[in-house]
């Protein structure tokens, strides 16, 4: 009997404990061009829709962790995805981060891309409504 007892109440004082210094605090990571780095379109960093977010986590105390490590400027649907399917690795502030962990270990993910390569687009010489609209399709297609 005591072999039994010991373990359940190990279990439990561990899962007790668990939920007692369990926060719920979010790791918010934040993938993709210059909208989610906040650029305007200028060229000016300002502040940008995930620093809102950011923002509102911090103030109620429920962001745990920030990371926008894996956003740049004119950062196109292809390089996130060879970045995905290639696994890449980031040296940010001396510490190596990787994407498909960061990816893992992320509660709350937001992705914007595309508008770039869109904006290319349609600033394009040259175009009428059938070019524009077969490159955008062909874009989303990506």
């Amino acid at each position: 009997m005591k072999k039994i007892i010991v373990p359940i109440l190990i279990v439990l004082l561990v899962f007790i404990i668990y939920k007692f210094n369990d926060k719920n605090l979010i790791d918010y990571m934040v993938i993709g061009d210059s909208i989610s780095l906040g650029i305007n379109s200028y060229g000016n960093k300002t502040f940008g829709y995930s620093d809102y977010l950011k923002t509102y986590l911090e103030n109620n105390n429920l962001l745990h962790k920030y990371n926008d490590y894996f956003s740049k400027s004119n950062y196109t649907i292809e390089e996130l995805t060879n970045d995905i399917n290639n696994n890449r690795n980031i040296l940010y502030n001396d510490k190596t981060y990787n994407i498909k962990h960061e990816l893992r270990e992320a509660d709350l993910l937001t992705i914007s891309i595309g508008m770039d390569e869109m904006v290319k687009i349609i600033n394009r010489e040259n175009n009428d409504f059938n070019n524009i609209k077969s490159d955008l399709d062909n874009l989303t297609n990506e």
